[in-house]
């Protein structure tokens, strides 16, 4: 097999090298994943955005858990598509050095994030336990705490798509970071864009590393030989090559994950041709298009056609209606409706001059569709991007359409997915914002569906993650806010904004819990289930107890006896973790009425009774944490007696054998923490 066939072998790095004063280059960090700070798919089936909190079910070692960490699985499957460049391995142990720190640099598309992630976790073996943090990570709680950062720890900070006035804020942040980092002898990588590592390189003197774009072939080649699959490029057409190489890596995978899908026994350059048809750049053919067909009407069925390409020939004619009235256009003086061109007939004569047949096709189906892959998609960047003073009426029509009845499910997605395309693409969040809300406000079921569906698509973009972040912070701190939106915020957060910032997602959650309406109580029954994880949990204790304003209700609901008692390890299993719950716990009864006391602590005697029959060890260490919710007062204590006493008398005939030897062993227990003898309680021990 020659050098120019792709094909299942030895990996090989690219030209380059890393060295000098300044920084360094990598040539050929050959890392085929998206870029950005939102959840990340590789269309193979693997997700390479870190979006666990722990790399396994332990609770972390760390007081206040930032970011989030990878598992061994997603770095594992990383390593598989990852080809090291020459010089990458020297680079791998400059980071690795206690306290060191870089700057990885270059434009999207370069493999920054994979690059980092290789460095920072290994090529082999175990990985190292990893955590990234996100700029909202760095500047929610105003600075990142000194407790952030663990000895030894490796650390991914990512700046690359924050706009210049983020970065400017975050420039204190990132050189605290670094120092933390130092001080904790542990390892950071920031990845950066080519324009932000020029403004740090005073401060990073010598730590900026310039990711140069690697060579397409050998990521596809990456790609394909995790499925199996050889390609041999010189089989590919020429002008399919040239589309190809000037893809960037997120879309190199996604050619990969076409060629996997279509393993058809026809001619592989055919199939790489469909693999790449969507890639294909059509702007200045949509451009001549709409030169030529320069009539309002001509120009409305085109972008409906795009809007609603593969859907039904009569949603397509509604949607064009739908958008002359959202342009507020009338024809003057229209002829009969019979006596004008009916929509088929406008769809066959929609053609682009020195050409032949039209654009547009109806299928046997009765489908709708442009001849030419992503042609449609062309369209709706074109209108959008030609007609920003139009974009919101763009958005409106969009919004009315799907309001209406003339679609089905299927059609209604399909214009949804590709609104949010644009809006992501064009950074348009107000639109969206408005169309959002009018789905969620509608009252429909399937339309508030989609507005979840369309919020997280946006969200998940690299282009518009950081935006909508934003938008969902506003949002959940506005006490006005409907009922219905507020629950499409509590879903968005507690699904697909949890998956890729956690800590982020908690913090909204925890703001959307104070409604008053029913939003508040979706959000804590949220919060409730998403910190059925033990990491969660920890993490919902530092958001929680990092705000002033306490929820001490939401506190017992989350924090339960039942819940700390629960899961593989039990958190009480922790000793560091049990000893900041019972501190929070504490603080919560520290001032409550004797009722109020009881009250709270009858649940941890019910847990307790329950345990002493199905697990010693977890009793053992509910004993010690109920007595431990005394804070050493001798009048709680005593207060715990009684309550204990009043349960092994049971005047009611209710006390279980289990109930009985659990109320004897608290009884046993407060004795031994006062220091009484343990003998039959005195009346002054009842009531002191």
């Amino acid at each position: 097999m020659t050098a120019d066939e792709l094909s299942i072998g030895t990996r090989q790095g690219g030209a380059g090298d890393i060295g000098g004063n300044v920084g360094g280059v990598v040539t050929d960090p050959s890392a085929p994943v998206n870029t950005g700070a939102g959840q990340q798919i590789n269309y193979l089936g693997s997700y390479y955005a870190i979006h666990t909190l722990a790399a396994d079910d332990e609770l972390s070692s760390r007081r206040r858990p930032y970011g989030v960490a990878g598992t061994v699985e997603q770095i594992v499957r990383l390593r598989d598509i990852f080809v090291e460049p020459p010089g990458f391995a020297e680079l791998a142990e400059r980071v690795r050095k206690p306290g060191a720190a870089i700057v990885l640099s270059g434009m999207p598309g370069t493999g920054r994030r994979s690059a980092a992630r290789i460095l920072l976790c290994g090529s082999e073996g175990t990985p190292t336990p990893l955590r990234e943090l996100s700029p909202d990570d760095l500047l929610d709680s105003g600075h990142l705490s000194a407790e952030a950062v663990a000895e030894g720890e490796a650390l991914v900070v990512d700046v690359a798509d924050v706009d210049d006035e983020t970065f400017a804020r975050l420039e204190v942040e990132l050189r605290r970071c670094r120092a933390l980092a130092e001080s904790r002898h542990a390892h950071l990588v920031v990845i950066a864009h080519a324009r932000q590592a020029e403004l740090v390189l005073e401060d990073w003197h010598g730590m900026v590393v310039d990711l140069l774009r690697p060579d397409p072939w050998r990521v596809l080649t990456a790609h394909l030989r995790s499925g199996s699959m050889i390609l041999d490029r010189r089989k590919v057409r020429e002008e399919d090559r040239a589309v190809f190489e000037h893809l960037p890596l997120r879309e190199v995978a996604r050619v990969a994950g076409n060629l996997l899908r279509d393993r058809q026994r026809d001619d592989i350059a055919d199939r790489f041709t469909r693999a790449v048809a969507a890639f294909v750049d059509h702007s200045d053919a949509v451009s001549a298009l709409v030169a030529q067909r320069a009539g309002v009407e001509d120009r409305t069925l085109l972008l409906a056609a795009a809007l609603l390409e593969g859907g039904s020939v009569d949603a397509t004619f509604f949607a064009e209606e739908q958008l002359k009235e959202s342009l507020r256009y009338r024809a003057e003086d229209p002829d009969h409706r019979l006596a004008q061109t009916g929509i088929v007939d406008r769809i066959a004569r929609l053609t682009l001059e020195g050409t032949t047949g039209s654009r547009l096709r109806i299928s046997d189906e009765g489908r709708v569709a442009f001849n030419q892959p992503a042609f449609g998609a062309a369209v709706l960047s074109h209108f959008w991007d030609a007609y920003p003073d139009l974009r919101a009426e763009f958005a409106d029509w969009v919004g009315r359409f799907v309001e209406s009845r003339r679609l089905s499910a299927g059609e209604g997605g399909l214009i949804a997915a590709r609104f949010a395309e644009q809006v992501a693409r064009t950074g348009s969040i107000h639109d969206l914002s408005k169309v959002v809300q009018a789905w969620a406000l509608h009252g429909r079921d399937d339309l508030r569906e989609l507005a979840v569906r369309t919020l997280e698509t946006v969200l998940l973009d690299e282009r518009s993650g950081n935006s909508i972040r934003s938008y969902l912070y506003k949002n959940s701190r506005n006490r006005k806010l409907p009922t219905r939106l507020g629950g499409v915020m509590v879903r968005v957060c507690a699904t697909a904004l949890l998956e890729i910032q956690p800590r982020q997602a908690l913090i909204r959650l925890r703001w959307l819990s104070d409604h008053p309406s029913s939003t508040g109580l979706e959000a804590r029954r949220a919060i409730v289930d998403v910190c059925a994880d033990n990491a969660m949990l920890e993490l919902f204790l530092t958001v929680l107890t990092d705000r002033e304003r306490f929820d001490g209700t939401l506190f017992r609901a989350v924090v339960s006896p039942v819940r700390l008692t629960g899961g593989a390890p039990a958190p009480l299993e922790n000793p560091r973790f049990a000893d900041l719950v019972i501190g929070e716990w504490q603080a919560l009864l520290a001032d409550a009425s004797d009722a109020d006391w009881e009250s709270a602590v009858a649940p941890w005697l019910d847990r307790h009774a329950t345990l002493v029959s199905t697990d010693d060890s977890i009793a053992e260490l509910m004993l010690g944490a109920i007595v431990a919710l005394c804070a050493n007062d001798v009048r709680r204590l005593a207060q715990l007696y009684r309550m204990t006493g009043a349960r092994l008398r049971d005047p009611a005939g209710n006390a279980t054998t289990d109930r009985r030897a659990a109320a004897a062993a608290v009884i046993q227990a407060v004795r031994t923490a006062v220091n009484c003898p343990a003998s039959a309680p005195s009346a002054e021990g009842e009531h002191s």
